[in-house]
């Protein structure tokens, strides 16, 4: 019997590996743990989530969003470094680096799709790695 060629859709479930988010709607808990933006969108549509708009939540000038790092980031930042050391969410691109204020909201969009070697290079250079995660 051939094994099937489709892989599995990725999903967020208030179950899943982030036990810190179990307050969360899944919407939020894809903001917080997603990648990439493209992950994000691709977990929304899998999971149709009617009842919410999130896209604006990458939006720096987004107050929800920042709160929503801010509050917990804190507590998923240990199991993240564990499993990418090196990377962080999307939503840090938008919300937590050192010029966020300052940046073209383009040049974040940029950041959030970097290949894995340039965010870790940029964490490094703010000191913003976690013990651990230099190579």
């Amino acid at each position: 019997m051939e094994r099937s060629k489709i892989r599995p859709k990725r999903t967020v479930s208030k179950e899943n590996q982030w036990p810190a988010l179990a307050s969360l709607s899944e919407g939020e808990i894809a903001f917080l743990t997603s990648r990439t933006r493209d992950e994000f969108w691709n977990m929304e549509y899998e999971n149709r989530f009617s009842k919410h708009v999130h896209g604006g939540l990458f939006s720096p000038a987004s107050i929800r969003g920042r709160e929503l790092w801010e509050k917990f980031w804190p507590l998923i930042a240990g199991a993240w470094v564990k499993k990418h050391p090196g990377t962080r969410p999307a939503a840090f691109w938008f919300h937590a680096t050192p010029d966020r204020d300052s940046a073209d909201y383009y040049d974040l969009k940029a950041r959030a799709a970097w290949p894995k070697s340039k965010p870790a290079a940029y964490l490094e250079k703010h000191g913003l790695l976690q013990p651990g995660e230099r190579a």
